[in-house]
């Protein structure tokens, strides 16, 4: 069958529906210029697809306003987990548009881990057998795990109460001296996040990030005691709604 049309994932999430077990919200926002004119098909498909308002601001004359202004919303939207996301000088006086992302999640492990089970153990940094103390969780209990000999990896999907969501754990075979290979930045894209995972569940915030990992298969051992990526999907549309890694050590 034909492909579905671009957006139809992002239209469909029924984000925080009556007695859901997670808290998850998507909010996008577009700063504008006030200015400056869009073309309204561009305004009419953001607001579509992405719920995204156009807010006008003054960038030419009261630049530094417009950034604290931007900065308060994701702060707002993020339970005043992501601060800052601007540094001052980003936005300036020739700065046309401004868009934000933001994505905030909470949820409980459907196999919550024993807290008497986490104990403090080394988390490899580098081939150079640099490490650094962390507290490390520790279960026996089945999930889908796959293992991708091409890339070197293994690919954990542990879900959250209620099963539509879950977290996909990405691990590479060997340590990596860098993420070369595994992400790139360019332009002028700024990103920040939050995350934090203990025997209950999933805390995460950020300003913008999508990937899509799909692999399952049965039991092994799987020891997170290196850098690794991880992603949470809604798992009836298929979509990423978060992504990060711990390459800067947990």
């Amino acid at each position: 069958p034909p492909p579905p049309p671009p957006h139809t994932h992002t239209q469909s999430l029924e984000l925080n529906k009556t007695g859901s077990s997670y808290t998850l919200i998507l909010a996008n926002c577009l700063y504008a210029e006030k200015s400056y004119q869009f073309l309204e098909k561009f305004l009419h498909n953001t607001k579509t697809h992405y719920n995204a308002e156009l807010e006008k601001v003054d960038f030419i004359s009261y630049a530094e306003e417009a950034h604290i202004w931007i900065n308060k919303w994701v702060e707002q939207h993020t339970n005043e987990k992501i601060k800052d996301l601007l540094a001052v000088g980003i936005v300036d006086s020739l700065t046309r548009l401004d868009l934000v992302n933001v994505t905030y999640f909470k949820g409980n492990w459907e196999k919550k881990f024993e807290g008497t089970a986490t104990r403090e153990l080394p988390f490899q940094l580098s081939k150079q057998n640099a490490s650094k103390p962390v507290q490390l969780m520790h279960q026996k209990a089945k999930f889908p795990l796959a293992f991708i000999p091409d890339m070197k990896c293994q690919i954990l999907e542990m879900p959250h109460v209620g099963k539509e969501l879950s977290m996909l754990i990405i691990l590479s075979n060997e340590i990596a001296d860098n993420m070369t290979g595994w992400r790139s930045c360019d332009g002028k894209v700024v990103h920040k996040s939050f995350v934090e995972m203990n025997e209950e569940g999933t805390e995460a915030a950020a300003a913008t990030a999508a990937v899509l990992v799909d692999c399952i298969l049965p039991l092994a051992s799987f020891v997170a005691d290196h850098p690794f990526l991880f992603f949470i999907q809604h798992k009836p549309t298929h979509t990423i709604v978060f992504c990060d890694d711990t390459y800067q050590s947990p």
